[in-house]
């Protein structure tokens, strides 16, 4: 079996591809199935906060900078119950994905 080239390909595609004649408006569940007709966005963003991207720990970068050190994790900070206190010298607190940010020098 060989390859497509890229042109070959996007000319397969485009030429069973049609324009958009006609729309309506469809409650979501009846929706299924079909195809936007234009984009759609949200009015909020949610959550309204900044939040971890992936769990890892939070802490301050000046206390990693050798290798081997070693910090004290004084907490956790997860999705709807966010870690209220102060990291400081020598500590980390664990950060799940979904979590509130920390705040001050600490960040995501």
């Amino acid at each position: 079996m060989s390859l497509l080239a890229v042109e070959d390909a996007l000319s397969r595609l485009l030429a069973n591809a049609s324009a958009v004649r006609r729309t309506e408006m469809l409650g979501l569940h009846d929706a299924a199935g079909r195809v936007l007709a234009a984009d759609v966005s949200a009015r909020l963003t949610h959550p309204a906060f900044d939040n971890s991207a992936m769990d890892g720990y939070a802490l301050r970068h000046t206390d990693i900078e050798r290798i081997g050190s070693e910090l004290t994790v004084i907490g956790q900070s997860a999705a709807g119950h966010g870690f209220s206190g102060t990291v400081g010298i020598g500590e980390a607190v664990r950060i799940f994905t979904g979590a509130p940010c920390l705040t001050g020098p600490i960040r995501c």
